[in-house]
């Protein structure tokens, strides 16, 4: 999703962490209005549908860890990527300075609705891929622009907030959430629903939350898609050592605690379903069910040291692809592999990469991945039910991040 969108719009990573005290100390919330002005230049008339939950794993696998098969792909030579590819995908203009949608089929481009005058802020791709929100904010970070638009760029929805937000994220296909400058100390989070157009705040306290302002996390609480369970960072000694904690408000109790205190600590990532989570720990990726149960662990012991940045849901919540280090530590190449969560293995594709440039891409349909792409290199887009890969054709001055949607013509 993303090596390009720090270019232009800078994909904020979000938050969370807590203790055994939880249990024993009363949570405190609240859900108010926050004060917005209207610009209706659209007004968002689609009904986005919540995502259903199908069961794709079995129980919990009582044993830790994965199986690795290589499965190298047939390399097909050099292609643009409209002849073997679908969808709408985010893309950057450097000659025009410009963000743009473009769709693969048509070879259309769409530019995004900005204010030249406001700062680009953050973005996000719905878990349906039908719809982008992203926000901009004026050079004081007193008021944030939310653009919600579809696969064209037409706006849906356009709202002017009294309030610096950031950190955006889709809870699900009608909610976003969206930090403030007290997410930090009181867990207090924006969330704006699209159906309704309304903005409310949601807060919580929680006991010994990290709020140390000189030390940086990129993220410190996390809430949950349906807002009753929230991740969030605990530093038992103060030492800005954290550790994790997946919290349920409704009962109050721990769901889970990460076994190591470590300051490297990676994304919350959700699946596009909702019914599952992936957090990196001191190289290692725990996936969790939304219960709080580990279903399995990626370890750096077998898999190499996987770093904040470097995991990827498939839309449809069956893969995580990610990057394996083949030397962490002593240079950044690393080896594409994919995590099946219903079959429990790991497949290694043979396809070599920097970690750095950011987690693989998946297309909307799951079926293909991107990696590699940059300013101008088209990158290398590996096809997953045939098992091939192809050099996608470089094309001047333009990106492409990971956000990948359905095409209009696709929905």
């Amino acid at each position: 999703m993303n090596k390009l969108f720090a270019i232009f719009m800078s994909i904020s990573l979000l938050l969370a962490g807590c203790g055994q005290a939880n249990s024993q100390t009363a949570i405190k919330s609240t859900s108010t209005p926050i004060g917005a002005t209207i610009t209706p230049r659209r007004v968002f008339t689609a009904t986005p549908t919540r995502l259903s939950l199908p069961t794709l794993l079995p129980s919990p696998s009582p044993t830790i860890g994965v199986s690795i098969e290589q499965h190298c792909p047939d390399f097909m030579g050099e292609v643009p990527m409209e002849d073997i590819a679908r969808g709408t995908i985010f893309s950057y203009n450097s000659k025009t300075n410009t963000a743009i949608l473009h769709d693969l089929q048509s070879g259309r481009e769409y530019p995004l609705p900005q204010d030249r005058e406001w700062g680009a802020g953050s973005g996000a791709i719905s878990p349906d891929r039908k719809y982008y929100a992203y926000t901009e904010s004026n050079q004081a970070r007193t008021r944030t622009i939310l653009w919600v638009v579809n696969a064209k760029a037409e706006v849906l929805a356009e709202r002017i907030v009294n309030n610096d937000l950031f950190n955006l994220r889709w809870l699900d296909n009608e909610h976003l959430s969206l930090d403030t400058q007290d997410t930090d100390k009181r867990a207090r989070i924006v969330v704006y629903n699209l159906q309704t157009g309304k903005f409310d705040t949601v807060a919580h306290e929680l006991p010994e939350l990290f709020t140390k302002s000189d030390l940086s996390y990129y993220w410190r609480v996390e809430y949950g898609p349906n807002m009753q369970k929230v991740f969030y960072l605990w530093d038992p000694q103060g030492s800005g050592y954290v550790r994790p904690i997946y919290f349920d408000l409704v009962s109050q109790k721990t769901l889970w605690e990460s076994p190591v205190t470590n300051s490297e600590i990676g994304i919350i990532k959700w699946s596009p379903t909702g019914q599952y989570v992936a957090l990196m720990v001191a190289g290692d990726v725990y996936i969790l069910q939304a219960d709080g149960q580990v279903v399995n662990i990626l370890k750096s012991s077998q898999l190499g040291y996987i770093t904040k940045f470097s995991y990827e849901w498939s839309p449809n919540g069956q893969y995580i692809a990610f990057w394996a280090p083949k030397n962490f530590g002593a240079d950044t190449t690393a080896t594409l592999m994919v995590y099946d969560m219903k079959s429990q293995r790991t497949i290694d594709y043979c396809v070599d990469g920097d970690y750095t440039m950011g987690p693989p891409a998946w297309s909307p349909d799951s079926t293909q991945v991107v990696v590699n792409a940059s300013l101008g290199v088209g990158g290398l887009l590996l096809d997953l039910p045939t098992n091939r890969s192809f050099k996608l054709s470089d094309i001047p001055n333009v990106s492409y991040s990971g956000d990948w949607l359905f095409s209009t013509s696709e929905k």
